[in-house]
This record gives C-alpha cells, sequence and structure tokens, in this order.
C-alpha cells in the first residue's frame, strides 16, 4: 500500500442495513401515495386527520431509513495538519477542515467484540479511529505503514491491552 499525503477513508454500510432503508423509503413513498389518493373512511367526510396520521407515519420511515443510511467518510491531509470527517447519507454530505496541531503517535487496539482499529492520536489526548480490520496482522501492517509514511511511533496496544509496546519501525 502507498500512502499518500491525503488520504481518504469512505464509511460502507453493511448489505442489511442498506435493505432495512430501502425498505422504510419503500413505506415512506407508500403512506404518502395513501395520504393524497386513499379515499377518506366511511362516516367520516373529509376526514383531514387520516391525511395527517399517513404523512406522519412517512415522515418517521423517512427519519427511520436516514438512520440507516448515514455513513461517516474520513479525509485526512497530511500535507496540510488537517482532517474532515463527513456525515454523507448517499451523495450528499456535510463535513468541514479541522486542524491538528500535532500528530503524536499511531496505535493499534483490540476492542471487545474482537475487531481491532487503527486510531492517530494527535493534539496530545485526542483520537481518531482511521480504520478497522479483523486480523491483527491487516491492523499491524495498516498501522506500520501509516506511522512509517508520517514518521511517527506505532503502539501495540491489541496484542496486551494491560502491557501496550511501542514497536520499532
Amino acid at each position: 500500500m502507498d500512502l499518500k499525503s491525503t488520504i481518504s477513508f469512505y464509511g460502507e454500510r453493511p448489505f442489511w442495513q442498506k435493505m432495512v432503508a430501502a425498505a422504510f423509503y419503500t413505506g415512506a413513498i407508500i403512506c404518502l401515495y395513501n395520504s393524497f389518493f386513499e379515499p377518506p373512511a366511511p362516516n367520516r367526510p373529509n376526514n383531514p386527520g387520516n391525511v395527517m396520521t399517513w404523512i406522519m407515519i412517512s415522515y418517521i420511515c423517512v427519519l427511520v431509513g436516514l438512520l440507516f443510511s448515514k455513513v461517516r467518510d474520513f479525509h485526512f491531509d497530511f500535507a496540510s495538519k488537517r482532517y474532515k470527517i463527513v456525515n454523507r447519507i448517499g451523495l450528499f454530505g456535510i463535513g468541514r477542515w479541522k486542524n491538528f496541531k500535532s500528530i503524536d503517535y499511531v496505535s493499534v487496539f483490540l476492542r471487545e467484540d474482537y475487531h481491532y482499529q487503527v486510531k492517530i492520536w494527535y493534539n496530545k489526548n485526542k483520537d481518531l479511529v482511521v480504520a478497522g480490520f479483523y486480523t491483527f496482522n491487516e491492523a499491524m501492517d495498516f498501522g506500520r505503514e501509516l506511522a512509517m509514511e508520517l514518521k511517527i511511533d506505532l503502539l501495540d496496544a491489541a496484542t496486551n491491552p494491560r502491557d501496550s509496546k511501542w514497536i520499532d519501525l
């Protein structure tokens, strides 16, 4: 892997979450259709509550669909010492550049769900999760290459969480 001064990581939702979002968006469209084209209930002429109920259900379906569609993208510009976290739904995203004061080190952590995370520690005590891996070797290889590219230290906190070790590059 050849790391450059600008790195981008694009978020991805699992397939089942995409399907749940699609189901809720479909439900929202059906509810909107019903709100405009469903005839009023019998014995209730011009019932406005019926239309508002369908619109409210449609609104809730859209909100739940958005929750299952949102992803986070990370953009790092190490030459300019800045990063951007973009919250994205489909093609539309919102985010702004923030500056690193200093990039201190890269670390590899083991989470409780046996998922390895590579983090960049900056400004003394702040961290950003850069990538996640399911195997230790992939996480360490990525962390090693990132640390060498940035010319900073690598901390192995995954092998023994109670006794972290600095890795020689």
